[in-house]
């Protein structure tokens, strides 16, 4: 089952991209899938193109029609982009988030798409944003997009109970801490180019101030 702490996590989260049309306050403002394609479009802008972000109130077929077309192209992204098989997608209940604004699908949903960030080509840019989040909100995303992924690589999971039944051989979760890993190599990496490049700079400096003034005085 669905935490608070997973909710929040998930706000926080979203809240993390810059050019969101507005702040999410609470998961039950992602119901409209506006803000959802908004994140999308940051991950693959070609791939999700922004609907229209007209105010659809509480208009729950309007609602509907937009999640609808956001599970689609998910879908399709996973099987086309992904190569991953679609029918291992835990299943979304989107008639329950559009009429009743459901946290437990509604984070279903959110998994979906956090998945598709760190998966995708520029998914050293999503982890580092997951990183950048609060302690709390890191750890319960990670045990969220763990057991999505132990759902999408095919393992079975009760859905009713969010674990994995009987436990499988945690290829998801390999898969997962092998990106994860990537991205602290490119990082200590990036690091260590920054720390090459300062003692260059520096070896340039004191040649220009000190090894000038040497030619001089010899």
């Amino acid at each position: 089952m669905p935490t608070r702490a997973e909710a929040d996590a998930y706000v926080e989260w979203i809240n993390s991209f810059e050019h969101i049309s507005h702040p999410c306050r609470h998961i039950t403002d992602l119901t409209d899938g506006i803000i959802l394609f908004e994140v999308l479009a940051d991950i693959d802008p070609k791939w999700f193109k922004l609907i229209r972000s007209a105010d659809v109130g509480d208009n729950w077929v309007l609602k509907i029609n937009n999640l609808k077309k956001l599970h689609k192209l998910v879908s399709r992204y996973y099987e086309e982009v992904l190569d991953r098989n679609s029918e291992n997608l835990p299943p979304v209940n989107l008639g329950a988030i559009s009429k009743d604004a459901d946290v437990r699908e509604t984070i279903k949903l959110c998994q979906l798409i956090i998945c598709v960030a760190v998966m995708c080509n520029k998914n050293q840019i999503y982890i580092g944003k997951i990183q950048s989040l609060s302690q709390s909100a890191q750890h319960a995303l990670m045990h969220s997009i763990e057991h999505a992924m132990l759902a999408i690589s095919g393992d079975p999971v009760d859905h009713d109970t969010g674990s994995s039944a009987p436990p499988q051989p945690a290829s998801a979760s390999a898969e997962f801490s092998r990106i994860i890993e990537e991205h602290q190599e490119l990082q200590n990496q990036h690091r260590q180019l920054i720390e090459e490049h300062a003692q260059l700079r520096y070896r340039y400096v004191s040649f220009w101030l000190f090894g000038s003034n040497v030619q001089k005085t010899t």
